[in-house]
C-alpha cells in the first residue's frame, strides 16, 4: 500500500532478483477451518505446505522474475523440497508466521528456477524449516513433461506382484474432489500387509478426479492445476485409512511426525482433463512412539504409467486428543 512501511516485512526491490532478498507473512489460522482435523490445532500436509510455499511465489512475483519475458505466457510451479519438522508449538496461539529467503535463482533460455528457504513459527515458535525449488515454464514444456523416469513407462509394484494383495473396502466416502472442499479420504485400497520394497507393506489406490474439482478454480488465474500438496495429502490419508490392517486402533488423529523430514519431487502436473489419479506407499516402518503409533512410508503418484510425483519419509505419529495441550 501506497506510504507504508514493509521494512521488515518485505526485504526487495522490485527489478533486482538477488540472493538472500526475503520475506515475512503471516497467516490468521480461520478457526473451524475445512482442513483442520477433529476441531484441534493438527494442521494435514496440504495446509502445512501451502502456507510454507505460497510466500515463495509471492516474493517470486514481487522482486519481478519474469522482466523481460513478458511477452511470453509462463507458469510457475513447484518442482521438489523438504520440510523438517522440529517439534509441534506447545499450546500456539495466533499467527502463523513465515520467513522465506531466496537462496538462488538462474535462466536458462525460456526457464527460469528459483530455490528458497522457509522457517514456519506459530505463536513464535519455530516449528518447521525447509527449502523448495520451483521453476517458470512455458506451456509446451509442462504439456510434454517426461516425470520421473524420463519418459519411460512404468509399472507399479501392484502391477508386478498382482497375486501379494487384495482390495480392502472401508465404510469412508470416496475422495470428495468437488463441491465443497474436504480432505481425502480414500475408501477402497489394494494392500499387501508384508509387501512393497521393504517387506513391510504396501497400499495403492486409483482415485477419479471429477473435472469440476474444487482446487481446479482455486488454483493460479487462468492455470487449472491439483496442488502437489493434495497429491501428498491424498497418501497420508491412505496410510491413515488402512492403518488397522497392521493391528492399529481405529479412529485415531494422525499428524506429520515430530523429529521427521519429508522430501518430495514434482515432474508432471494433473489437469482437469487427466480425470484419474494412481497412488502407490511402500511402508517403511510401523512401530509405537510416545505419542502412540508411528507410520513411515515412501510413495508415489501416477499419471496413467509415468511417475510424475515421489514423496519420501512421509512419517505419521498417531495423537490422543486428551495430550493436545502437552505439547
Amino acid at each position: 500500500q501506497p506510504g507504508r512501511d514493509l521494512l521488515g516485512e518485505i526485504n526487495a526491490q522490485f527489478g533486482k532478483v538477488e540472493r538472500g532478498t526475503s520475506l515475512v507473512s503471516e497467516f490468521d489460522l480461520p478457526a473451524n477451518s475445512w482442513y483442520m482435523s477433529s476441531g484441534t490445532t493438527i494442521l494435514p500436509h496440504v495446509a502445512l505446505m501451502e502456507i510454507a510455499l505460497q510466500p515463495c511465489g509471492f516474493l517470486s512475483a514481487y522482486m519481478g522474475s519474469i522482466l523481460g519475458k513478458e511477452g511470453q505466457d509462463l507458469y510457475f510451479r513447484n518442482l521438489d523440497g523438504d520440510a523438517n519438522l522440529l517439534d509441534w508449538p506447545v499450546n500456539p496461539t495466533g499467527p502463523l508466521t513465515n520467513r522465506v529467503k531466496l537462496i538462488s535463482s538462474s535462466s536458462l533460455g525460456d526457464v527460469i528456477i528459483q530455490k528458497y528457504d522457509f522457517e514456519l513459527s506459530w505463536g513464535k515458535q519455530p516449528f518447521i524449516t525447509g527449502s523448495s525449488s520451483f521453476g517458470y515454464f512455458t506451456l509446451s514444456m509442462l504439456q510434454n513433461q517426461q516425470g520421473l523416469d524420463g519418459g519411460k513407462d512404468q509399472q507399479t509394484w501392484k502391477e508386478e506382484q498382482p497375486e501379494k494383495g487384495s482390495w480392502v473396502t472401508f465404510n469412508q466416502h470416496a475422495l470428495p474432489l468437488n463441491g465443497t472442499p474436504r480432505l481425502p479420504s480414500p475408501d477402497r485400497i489394494w494392500i499387501a500387509r508384508d509387501g512393497g520394497r521393504h517387506g513391510q507393506g504396501y497400499l495403492y489406490l486409483s482415485q477419479p478426479i471429477p473435472r469440476q474439482s474444487w482446487f481446479y478454480s482455486a488454483h493460479f488465474h487462468q492455470d487449472p492445476v491439483m496442488p502437489g500438496s493434495l497429491g501428498v495429502e491424498t497418501m497420508a490419508a491412505a496410510l491413515q485409512t488402512a492403518a488397522g490392517q497392521w493391528g492399529i486402533p481405529d479412529n485415531l488423529v494422525w499428524r506429520m511426525a515430530a523429529d521427521s523430514r519429508l522430501d518430495w519431487k514434482y515432474r508432471g502436473q494433473i489437469n482437469p482433463e487427466n480425470g484419474e489419479i494412481t497412488v502407490d506407499l511402500h511402508i517403511k516402518s510401523i512401530k509405537k512412539n510416545n505419542m502412540g503409533w508411528e507410520i513411515n512410508a515412501d510413495g508415489q503418484l501416477w499419471k496413467d504409467s509415468k511417475r510424475i510425483y515421489q514423496v519420501d519419509n512421509l512419517k505419521l505419529e498417531s495423537y490422543p486428543l486428551s495430550q493436545e495441550s502437552k505439547r
